[in-house]
């Protein structure tokens, strides 16, 4: 099975598999540049179906490969790192990792979380608060992304560029409404393998890819759930 953790690692030789899922982002890119402009754009409905198909099927057809499935196991397997605690403290940025919870009370939950790292005022150096974005449908995910990345510290291509001020305070706000539902503790303790920083220059394009493995339900219950709670807390949808 395919995982996320590993698509960036620049550390590693260049394999065929990683040139190609670069190919992708780069084609996604000019997708996003022709297609893609403000979420409040009435022409944006077609341009965001058009660009989710587009990215779900270039998902499909890097993971169809025994020889990627086989190296994406071998790394997750040999990876020793929980080095998120020392390496990755930033709040307002995006990081994938694999998560086993030690709890089974859980109904469902997202064995590869996609979070914006938050502002946490408990100072915690056990757990850390993130908004998981797959608890949201495709399209809600965007929009939540395209709102708060008008508060980039900087340019998408710079790599230390970060959300400002991810915190309680800045979700309230009506435009990112949808992230009320998507906060989620998570343990430092509970991460198998490496927790991956995601460039701000790839994070639109991750929002569409089904990385996303929920253990105990669907996908669209998750989403189906997180519409009923927004409705419930008078949020809208």
């Amino acid at each position: 099975m395919f995982n996320p953790l590993n698509m960036f690692k620049e550390e590693e030789e260049d394999s065929t598999a990683t040139r190609d899922l670069q190919g992708i982002f780069d084609a996604l890119t000019k997708i996003q540049e022709r297609e893609l402009d403000d979420p409040s754009d009435e022409k944006s409905e077609e341009a965001f179906k058009f660009y989710e198909q587009v990215a779900i099927e270039a998902y499909q057809q890097i993971t169809k490969t025994s020889q990627f499935d086989q190296k994406a196991k071998k790394q997750i397997l040999t990876n020793s790192l929980p080095d998120f605690v020392s390496r990755h403290k930033k709040a307002g940025v995006m990081y994938t990792f694999m998560y086993q919870p030690e709890s089974d009370r859980l109904d469902y939950w997202d064995k590869f979380p996609l979070i914006l790292k938050m502002l946490d005022n408990s100072d915690s150096t056990e757990s850390f608060l993130g908004i998981n974005l797959h608890y949201l449908d495709p399209k809600r995910r965007w929009i939540l992304l395209m709102n708060l990345m008008s508060h980039l510290s900087g340019s998408e291509s710079n790599r230390d560029s970060r959300i400002i001020g991810l915190g309680m305070r800045k979700l309230a706000l009506p435009t990112n409404r949808y992230s009320r539902v998507c906060i989620r503790r998570y343990k430092y303790d509970n991460i198998r393998g490496r927790a991956l920083m995601i460039p701000p220059e790839h994070w639109i394009k991750m929002v569409f890819l089904p990385t996303y493995h929920f253990i105990g339900g669907k996908p669209a219950k998750a989403w189906k759930d997180s519409v009923r709670r927004l409705r419930k807390m008078g949020l809208g949808i």
